[in-house]
């Protein structure tokens, strides 16, 4: 009797099935999903020169022609799903949104809208729409619709959906298991494996731990460490720099093993398996000085794969991190995309680059850096003109030009907040005495000086002295 557990019975099943030569048709593939590529880069043509709604709404359309009868063409999905996504979230308002809802998708009539509908409703604020789209990826996930099919269950199995879906970790094991046992040949597959394993990291960063083995997620589920190996190249290359795959374990050596194997590896998915893993990371100043060269190396201003699309994105992370004005600036004068991004269902590239110009924007802002702050805006409000993400960036400038130290004051306030969030301990204090030290701008040093003194009134017994008794307020 054989001793593997089920979802270990998964993944070896699906390596078996891909050694007997049950592969993906790509010719066909690539021939049947090249007009959707077509569509997808007028689409990005159309969100970046002020028609975000008709670039949601072509789409739509160009996904309806999708093919059913190949579930390789879930992955043509991505690219146009988190354009739509980022359309979604980040360029349009809430009115657009319920217009495009009430007057282009047509969830009864056409498949693929449901899909990504659902998909949409799933990841939104509110545990009524989270139910419903849950619901709604779940009744796809059963559809004759093989790209659809998977795509559904893709959703269901990623563990980032996870903290949104109403289902319980017995549906999520199970929804892991049959993708991999049903499409053990597709990418989607090997990155469900893999992202739990980047969800486990994060966990652990946030959190504080260091005791955490990289598997426990997918060991939890019954899987065992050989057959996972196996599925990933990526995570054969963690292995061979971390034997343990246990985060106590990771040091200087295990980091420069780990920037020598981004210089050294050829595919661009083991490169962006690395990558992930190191993003997910607490990494020290050190360890930063380690990588900085090889994610140099891999940064392009115009990335043609995931790996280097990460590589600016943590390059941009680093010099947050070590308040590196030139490294940040120079990675900023490039972060704009010109053409659209390279897919990967591992993170929205789109949303995160956005994301990346407002955090190198905020970190100028904080520091009275006013104008750097409005380059960092002005790239953005320029690259998606007439859009939502535009709006904001025009008004943040606009708060600088007219109370200046009131928007840095704000833009310290906002990164408080999200620090406390990420981070099991975070030192306010630190913060302000850096920017104290730090910034050039004389009236914003004032500012936090006066409400440096104000907080550590308040934080003493008594209370600040106009609340204690014998103060003439108190009179």
């Amino acid at each position: 009797m054989s001793n593997r557990t089920p979802l270990n019975n998964v993944i070896a099943y699906g390596m078996a099935i891909c050694a007997v030569g049950v592969a993906v048709a790509c010719p066909v593939a690539a021939q049947q999903t090249m007009p959707l590529q077509q569509e997808y880069e007028t689409a990005f043509d159309l969100a970046t020169s002020g028609a975000a709604f008709d670039a949601a709404v072509l789409l739509f359309e160009a996904v309806r022609e999708l093919p059913g009868d190949d579930p390789a063409l879930a992955e043509a999905l991505i690219g146009p799903a988190q354009l739509l996504v980022f359309i979604a979230a980040s360029l349009t308002d809430y009115n657009d949104w319920m217009r495009f809802l009430n007057h282009v998708v047509d969830e009864d009539n056409h498949v693929t809208d449901q899909l990504i509908a659902s998909g949409l409703r799933a990841g939104m604020p509110g545990q009524g729409r989270r139910f419903v789209g849950y619901h709604g990826l779940k009744t796809a996930s059963g559809d004759e619709h093989q790209a659809v099919k998977v795509a559904a269950l893709f959703a269901r199995a990623a563990p980032y959906w996870l903290a949104n879906m109403p289902q319980n970790r017995n549906e999520y094991h199970s929804a892991v298991a049959e993708m991999v046992l049903r499409y053990p040949n597709l990418s989607l597959s090997r990155h469900v494996i893999e992202m739990s394993v980047w969800r486990t990291a994060k966990e652990a960063a946030m959190s504080g731990e260091r005791d955490v083995h990289l598997f426990q997620d997918v060991l939890y589920a019954g899987g065992r460490e050989e057959p996972i190996l196996a599925v990933s190249p990526g995570l054969q290359a963690i292995k061979q720099a971390l034997p343990s795959l246990n985060i106590k374990d990771i040091d200087d050596a295990t980091i420069a093993q780990l920037a020598d194997l981004l210089n050294e590896a050829r595919d661009p998915e083991v490169r962006y398996a690395l990558l992930c893993l190191l993003d997910r990371l607490e990494l020290t100043p050190k360890w930063r000085a380690l990588l900085r060269s090889a994610l140099q190396r891999l940064a392009r201003p115009m990335p043609r794969t995931a790996d280097e699309a990460l590589a600016r994105l943590m390059l941009v992370h680093f010099a947050l991190e070590d308040g590196n004005d030139g490294l940040l600036r120079a990675q900023l004068a490039q972060l704009m995309p010109s053409k659209p991004l390279p897919p990967t269902p591992e993170r929205n590239l789109y949303v995160e680059y956005v994301w990346a110009a407002r955090q190198a924007a905020g970190y100028f802002t904080r520091y009275g850096r006013y104008g750097p702050a409005k380059q960092a805006h002005e790239a953005l409000a320029n690259r998606f003109p007439t859009t939502r993400v535009a709006q904001q960036a025009l008004e943040a400038i606009n708060a600088m030009d007219t109370d200046p130290v009131a928007a840095s004051l704000k833009a310290i306030d906002q990164h408080a907040r999200l620090e406390r969030k990420r981070k099991p301990v975070f030192d306010k204090e630190a913060l302000y005495n850096d920017i104290i030290d730090n910034t050039d701008f004389s009236p914003l040093r004032q500012a936090l000086l006066a409400r440096t003194r104000s907080e550590q009134d308040d934080e003493r017994p008594g209370g600040p002295p106009s609340a204690r008794p014998g103060h003439p307020a108190r009179r």
